[in-house]
């Protein structure tokens, strides 16, 4: 609840004297949904009114959260564009309302919001941007205030001018062959008569009353026009219903028409003209059954474009549902261009399908909206009528009322006729059908082509679905003939009016804090680097007689490196002197390798191996290291950094991704329990084997007898304490894998 219905709330209890039985009538009857579940219990008795009050104002009243809801709304909207000008009032209004309500709320600090005003103010084009700057010379520090007054003054000018360019934009679609008949509207009274745009009763203008629809000439009506009756029986219906003329006497007039006579064509009693007569559209409707839809008036939620006399086949296919009561045969439309999957309420009744209730806004083709307010999600399963024992289950299927869908006729022995790559298919022939299911992206699978044959352009195309064969596209070999175009494409519409949804992501962000440490947290965006290195390290890394192997993460696929034995081997001579001057160092380093070579971590390359060739070849120089807290352990370092011609190895190897636990999620850990456990890996780089291809650029010089005029060529086989790759590989990556794997092994999740 806001400041502002608390405060009109307050004032109507103290001007109508309402006492807490009272006002507990009122909070009943206007509270829903999940402001109704925060407080139901407190509304059994009236004395918990004020209480019910506070919850209200804790949850929905915190001028914040408001303010921070109408700014994502304002994020939201298009930028201003000055070829449109309803943008810029669009925009002008939402600034003016963040203002209204920032005044409201009475937090006078948002409105010297800079960074806010400096956001705003980039959205604007160019020209409004100039024209701000101009406005705020003059002011010491503008605000969102006068951000907001400048604004409404050029909402003003935009809304004055808007009306005329308005009124010219209408005169556009005579300009082209072909018409525009667009219908949004489903609840449309028959009194109420629609926009010139979506077929107005009223002429466009006074010459163009006066001129045939049909060709622009001087006919008296369409029934002499020679070019209306050349048109095809859909192209007439279209004329008629783009320009308003009268069914019955094909002429344009106000009021009702006088004239009563049916069309007496066949016998048909329908009172319209008898060049809008369809011998397919009587048949249907005299045989019409509860299987086979009764074809109707074109629907309110589709465009119909109409270029020329061609006709275009949709994605129908039969298919049969099975639900709790019965299976039904009925047919589908596959829309590759629609978000959900929607099915009509007459059809979910039939098969007994129910599921939750959730409200549904649809948007379709020029911003027509349609709410569903009692839509339902249900589950039911759907297969081909040629194998109905195959089933795939649909899941989360919308409820709406009505698709409307435009009625499709399929004449297979005419077609397959006609185009011989057509025959044979298993497809059946079906008159007027509008589909009773409409199937989107969301089971893209049951509308994925498995097989599929086509042949020259402007021909149907038949494709093998795992409901069937379907038959779709252009059914002519020429481009004059008349095209259905009907665009259901069907999207989910944010509709402002919801704010419970951001409501609630408000309060999840406002307590966020409780839940550090508890909660997993979202997944950060890697670099590319970070990415190649996790698809380097599942590739490479694979478990052999019960230890892991892995590789260099490589930052690209072809590295050449240069000759680093000169390099190497310099520095071997200098830590042979080193050696030679302390006896002390020169004991330690002999035994570490022999234990090193005892345990397989470095093995002596022989001859032949040194004669091979090698794509890649790197010698690294060793130096030890001793920890002042533990002067008895010596460490072997292989010095990955060590550069030569201006090239190291770990300037070519990746770093990896941070696959450490933060500091702050270990600390946290140590509340879930009363003892804490900590542990320790022996030698942890040195479990982790490295693949064959990529020992050969850890080479290193040792002699492991002292009388040896030079130094033997050896290679480590384990990975290395000194590239970078090392810890994120085999500190992080491989004890995180070895972890998932034992608890998979166990079975806990």
């Amino acid at each position: 609840m806001g400041e502002g219905q608390s405060s009109r709330y307050n004032s109507s209890s103290q001007l109508c004297g309402f006492s807490n039985e009272e006002n507990m009538l009122r909070l009943r009857k206007c509270l829903k949904g999940k402001a109704l579940e925060a407080v139901k219990c407190r509304m059994l008795h009236p004395s918990n009114v004020q209480g019910v009050m506070d919850t209200l104002k804790m949850l929905y009243g915190r001028p914040e959260t408001i303010i921070q809801a109408i700014v994502r709304k304002i994020r939201a909207l298009p930028s201003p564009n000055i070829e449109r000008l309803d943008t810029v009032i669009q925009f002008a209004l939402s600034v003016e309302n963040l203002v209204a309500t920032v005044e409201a709320c009475e937090i006078g600090d948002f409105i010297n919001n800079a960074s806010l005003r400096y956001e705003l103010v980039e959205r604007l084009p160019p020209t409004l941007k100039l024209d701000w700057a101009r406005n705020s010379r003059n002011t010491l520090n503008p605000n969102l205030l006068d951000f907001s007054s400048w604004l409404r003054f050029i909402a003003e000018d935009a809304s004055a001018v808007s009306i005329s360019a308005g009124s010219d934009n209408r005169f556009r679609s005579s300009k082209k062959d072909g018409f525009l008949n667009h219908h949004a509207e489903e609840d449309r009274q028959p009194s109420e008569k629609p926009s010139v745009a979506q077929g107005s009763n009223k002429p466009f203008s006074k010459d163009f009353a006066k001129a045939c629809p049909g060709c622009k000439g001087s006919c008296s009506s369409l029934a002499e026009c020679k070019r209306f009756k050349e048109l095809s029986y859909d192209s007439r219906w279209a004329v008629i219903r783009e320009f308003n003329v009268c069914r019955k006497c094909l002429r344009k007039h106000y009021g009702p028409c006088k004239q009563k006579k049916a069309c007496s064509v066949n016998g048909c009693k329908y009172l319209h003209n008898s060049l809008l007569h369809s011998e397919a559209r009587q048949s249907t409707t005299t045989t019409a059954t509860p299987s086979t839809p009764t074809p109707q008036a074109p629907a309110n939620t589709s465009s119909n474009v109409h270029q020329g006399q061609s006709e275009i086949l949709f994605r129908f296919v039969p298919v049969l549902l099975h639900g709790p009561a019965k299976s039904i045969r009925t047919y589908a439309f596959v829309d590759d261009g629609s978000e959900l999957t929607l099915m009509e309420q007459s059809l979910a009744d039939e098969l007994g399908v129910q599921g939750p209730t959730k409200p549904l806004c649809l948007r379709w083709t020029s911003g027509a909206n349609r709410t569903e307010s009692l839509s339902q999600k249900v589950n039911f399963q759907i297969s081909s009528i040629l194998n109905p024992s195959k089933k795939f289950p649909l899941h989360e299927v919308h409820i709406v009322r009505s698709l409307q869908l435009r009625p499709q006729t399929l004449q297979i022995p005419q077609l397959q006729e006609k185009y011989r790559h057509l025959g044979g298919l298993p497809v059946e022939s079906y008159e007027e059908v509008s589909p009773r299911l409409l199937i989107g992206l969301d089971h893209a699978s049951l509308g994925n082509a498995m097989k599929s044959r086509e042949s020259k352009p402007n021909e149907p195309i038949a494709v093998k679905t795992r409901l069937g064969w379907m038959i779709y596209g252009c059914c002519c070999k020429t481009n004059d003939d008349v095209s259905h175009v009907n665009h259901h494409s069907v999207q989910l519409c944010q509709c402002e009016t919801d704010t419970d949804q951001e409501l609630h992501e408000a309060m999840e962000k406002y307590f966020s804090l409780e839940s550090l440490g508890i909660s997993k947290p979202e997944k950060l965006l890697l670099s590319k680097d970070d990415q190649r290195a996790n698809e380097l390290l599942a590739t490479l890394t694979t478990r052999k007689n019960g230890h892991y192997e892995s590789g260099l993460l490589w930052r690209y696929d072809n590295v050449r490196l240069p000759d680093s034995r000169a390099m190497a081997l310099r520095q071997w001579e200098c830590l042979y002197r080193r050696m030679q001057k302390d006896k002390n160092l020169a004991q330690a380093m002999n035994a570490k390798m022999q234990e090193y070579l005892t345990k397989g971590y470095i093995r002596k390359l022989t001859k032949e191996e040194l004669e091979m060739s090698n794509n890649r070849v790197w010698y690294l120089p060793i130096f030890p290291v001793v920890n002042p807290n533990k002067p008895i352990k010596i460490r072997v370092v292989w010095d990955a950094a060590a550069s030569c011609y201006g090239v190291s190895l770990n300037s070519v190897l990746l770093k990896g991704p941070d696959l450490l636990a933060s500091l702050f999620s270990v600390l946290v850990r140590f509340r879930e329990f009363r003892v804490a456990v900590s542990g320790d890996l022996r030698e942890m780089y040195h479990q982790v084997l490295m693949r064959l291809q990529d020992q050969h650029c850890l080479r290193f010089f040792w002699k492991e007898n002292p009388d040896d005029a030079t130094p033997s060529v050896y290679v480590l086989q384990v990975m290395s304490f000194g590239a970078c790759c090392s810890p994120s590989t085999a500190a992080q990556y491989v004890k995180n894998t070895h972890a998932k794997q034992l608890l998979w092994e166990v079975g806990l999740p």
